[in-house]
């Protein structure tokens, strides 16, 4: 079974998982009867175009930091829990020179070749993002050339460990937000992985991690003229995992159009005080920077604007990954966890007695349609968890068992709000949070 990435764009159905990295598809988005369509759907239509005009609220709690260091940034932006982390100068570099050129000329020319994803439309189908379910960067590089592998596995562990760091923190974010509604909304979102599976006859499940990663690369088009064509923006969308993430490797410039679930705040356009709103703000990309979200938000990438980005339209690229929580029964076979769902409509969370349903035949995580791979072992999961609440200080009996997000119930606040519900804020720029890319000299390119 695929993952969920893509939403209804009328009679279209069309996966964007490419979205959130600020690159884009070429060519026009069309329904099945070939009519082109707004690329922000019937949500938001005009979003990105309004987004180009001056903000409509001034907030002074636009940013609210909860744990920053010199390479990463964990807090609220616009009510929206985000975490921004740069690995070491060492791997990011590797990561947006050699490993960047390895996807291109090794991988891409492979991933090619596999079998168009049937639910993807036009020419968009035989794209590398539309067969994100039927390959996975991470497994590739695990697999590779020894050059290759040891980028890999630094990867593998910087992911590992940032993963820990996120879902750990997480719980600071919803203290840190003003309003009580806002606190109990997204408290009631969160569980704690059950190991037992609320007491399943075949458990207990020890909790292990999968990860799907994909790569984005679109190449920019020479129109009959010789000039060069700006490829088309992605429409506002989300992700069904607990938890995900991306890393632009290569699009340093490009925008990331994302609306906040409602929150309470003070002020807004025309509101009044205290008024209950959504906001759609923009975030400047910076490449080699991991960015981690909960799942069910929605974002999408504008159209480049006239002189946006340089006058060169370069390759851009990008790696994005959705973290499953997974188990393993009849010896070797891995599965989407008994205790937290992939989907999250039935998990079976102990603290919460309206959700007791034991999911009976869980997914299976590797297969034609679906390719994850090892992000981290129970063992390896629990001493992450162990290194990070030790960090804090935390009490380590009773918050052992990672936190899952309730991607379908972030989705359902939005009540299918349009528009006019909007507030709007400026751009946010991911270098005033981690700082900038460490430079890439000649002798390493």
């Amino acid at each position: 079974e695929e993952l969920l990435y893509y939403f209804v764009l009328h009679t279209l159905i069309f996966s964007s998982c490419c979205a959130q990295f600020g690159f884009v598809v070429h060519g026009e988005v069309h329904s099945g009867a070939d009519t082109e369509q707004d690329i922000e759907g019937d949500w938001y239509p005009g979003l990105f175009k309004r987004l180009l005009s001056p903000p409509s609220i001034v907030s002074t709690d636009a940013r609210i930091p909860i744990a920053v260091t010199s390479h990463s940034w964990f807090g609220l932006v616009h009510g929206l829990p985000m975490m921004f982390m740069r690995p070491s100068a060492e791997l990011s570099i590797e990561l947006r020179t050699t490993f960047k050129d390895w996807l291109l000329t090794d991988r891409a020319p492979v991933w090619r070749e596999l079998p168009e994803n049937p639910h993807w439309s036009g020419p968009d189908k035989t794209s590398l993002t539309s067969k994100y379910s039927r390959y996975n960067v991470l497994q590739d590089a695990l697999q590779a050339s020894p050059e290759i592998l040891a980028i890999g596995r630094r990867l593998q562990h910087f992911l590992s460990e940032s993963l820990v760091e996120f879902i750990t923190l997480y719980p600071d974010a919803i203290e840190a937000m003003h309003h009580e509604a806002d606190r109990d909304a997204w408290q009631s979102r969160l569980g704690r992985v059950d190991r037992t599976a609320g007491n399943h006859r075949f458990g207990p499940f020890p909790i292990g991690v999968e990860v799907q990663s994909w790569m984005n690369a679109h190449e920019r088009t020479t129109t009959a003229d010789g000039g060069h064509e700006h490829t088309q923006a992605i429409h506002i969308h989300t992700h069904s995992a607990s938890w995900h993430a991306f890393m632009p490797l290569d699009a340093a410039g490009t925008n990331t159009t994302f609306v906040a679930p409602p929150y309470h705040r003070q002020g807004g356009a025309g509101d009044g005080h205290g008024h209950n709103a959504s906001v759609a703000f923009n975030i400047e990309n910076s490449d080699g920077v991991l960015v981690m979200i909960c799942g069910g938000v929605r974002h999408g990438v504008p159209p480049a604007a006239t002189g946006d980005y340089g006058k060169e339209m370069r390759e851009r690229v990008s790696v994005a990954f959705d973290f499953i929580y997974s188990a393993t029964i009849n010896g070797d076979t891995k599965v989407t966890h008994p205790g937290a769902s992939l989907e999250m409509l039935d998990p079976v969370w102990p603290s919460s007695p309206i959700r007791k349903k034991v999911l009976e035949k869980p997914r299976l995580l590797y297969g034609p349609e679906n390719v994850n791979t090892v992000l981290m072992t129970p063992v390896q999961l629990e001493k992450e968890i162990t290194r990070a609440l030790r960090r804090r200080g935390g009490d380590l009996g009773e918050v052992m068992e990672p936190l899952a997000s309730d991607a379908q119930s972030v989705r359902d606040t939005y009540q299918h709000k349009h528009l006019q519900s909007l507030d709007f804020a400026g751009v946010l720029d991911m270098k005033e949070l981690v700082g900038d890319a460490p430079r890439i000299y000649r002798d390493e390119l």
